[in-house]
């Protein structure tokens, strides 16, 4: 699994549509390693 594609994928795909503009935030999202916000028992 790609980590960086699949954030570009949900940026795409759910941020950016739904009015995401805010450059800052989406740099934010796109920068901040989701494996922090992960249980380790469903880790990647």
């Amino acid at each position: 699994m790609n980590i960086q594609q699949v954030k570009n994928n949900t940026m795409n795909s759910q941020i950016r549509p739904c009015g995401g503009l805010n450059y800052i935030a989406n740099n934010a999202l796109m920068d901040t390693p989701r494996e922090f916000f992960v249980a380790d028992d469903y880790g990647v």
